[in-house]
């Protein structure tokens, strides 16, 4: 963190949706969020308003 290296959530989420709500990302999401951890796809879907 004194670095600088660390990202704040606040962006992270914000970047987070933004990425996701590219058509390619949000093609390629659709296909492997059922293989990914669970609590890493709430955080994504949370992210992009979904849940």
């Amino acid at each position: 963190m004194q670095d600088g290296l660390f990202v704040r959530p606040e962006g992270m989420r914000r970047d987070v949706a933004w990425f996701f709500s590219l058509p390619i990302p949000q093609a390629v999401w659709e296909m492997f969020a059922p293989l990914q951890n669970e609590d890493f796809v709430q955080f994504v879907e949370k992210c992009r308003g979904w849940k």
